[in-house]
Order: C-alpha cells, then sequence, then structure tokens
C-alpha cells in the first residue's frame, strides 16, 4: 500500500469511526427518553430499585459491538513499508 492508498484508507477509516460515534449520538437520547423508562417499568415488580451502573450496559454494548463489527468488515489501513 503506498502513501496514497495508505492516506484513502485512513479518511475511510475516520469515515467509519465518526459513522459509529454519529450512531451513539442517535442512541443514546433513543434509550434514555423511550426505552429506559419501559425498562424501569418492565423490571419494576421484580426489583425494587434497579442500579444505575446497569443502566451503562444498553447504552454502551450495542455501540461496542457495532464498532468491532465495522472494525472486521473495514480494517484499519496499515502505514506503507519503506
Amino acid at each position: 500500500m503506498d502513501s496514497a492508498e495508505h492516506a484513502r484508507a485512513r479518511r475511510a477509516n475516520n469515515r467509519v469511526g465518526l459513522v459509529v460515534f454519529l450512531l451513539f449520538l442517535v442512541w443514546l437520547p433513543l434509550y434514555l427518553i423511550c426505552l429506559m423508562p419501559l425498562v424501569n417499568a418492565s423490571v419494576q415488580p421484580y426489583l425494587p430499585a434497579l442500579p444505575d451502573k446497569l443502566h451503562l450496559v444498553p447504552i454502551f454494548v450495542p455501540v461496542v459491538l457495532l464498532a468491532l463489527v465495522f472494525a472486521r468488515i473495514w480494517p484499519a489501513p496499515r502505514p506503507p513499508r519503506s
């Protein structure tokens, strides 16, 4: 991979990172506003109070899994060999 191809692959990698970040920015308010009250209401009969730290799992796990899938589909570019 020459330096021009490396620069192009690096820009593509940055775009994938931007897509993951934007999806996180969409997912976070969607979860906090719509889904978190549903989760709290469905767990209420079983647990008197759901610990707030447990809400971090559905906030971050889908984004991390998506990033891992994207990393397998579009691996990061390697720098050109000298």
